[in-house]
């Protein structure tokens, strides 16, 4: 992170999203989600995510979950629409929130479904 020698985690860019995660105990941390301007606008972003989100869980089995914080930019509204965009989605797949370490976190709980079905 900056010039320390502290990691924040990895960063790719997949599409039309950019990404920074880490992984902690069985779950995926995002640490930092930003759509890419694209000819489909920001909704893209938000699909490709989630399409992320769905192949993880069918072949990681190591993951539990996956979580990260909505922290506002002041700078940037249009990153914070999209941020509420996918939270609203991965809400209406199963996710929810959950304070750790005194912080809100949105967590989205993975293999739930074959868990289910066994």
């Amino acid at each position: 992170f900056e010039k320390s020698e502290f990691v924040m985690g990895w960063q790719v860019q997949l599409g039309d999203f950019e990404l920074v995660y880490r992984f902690e105990d069985g779950t995926l941390v995002v640490c930092n989600f930003t759509a890419i301007e694209s000819a489909k606008g920001t909704s893209g972003a938000v699909s490709q995510f989630i399409s992320l989100i769905h192949r993880i869980e069918r072949y990681v089995k190591e993951l539990s979950s996956v979580r990260g914080r909505f922290i506002d930019s002041v700078a940037n509204s249009q990153i914070n629409q999209v941020r509420e965009r996918l939270a609203k989605v991965l809400m209406a797949q199963g996710a929810y929130w959950k304070r750790v370490e005194d912080e809100y976190w949105l967590v989205y709980p993975l293999n739930t479904k074959a868990a289910q079905a066994s």
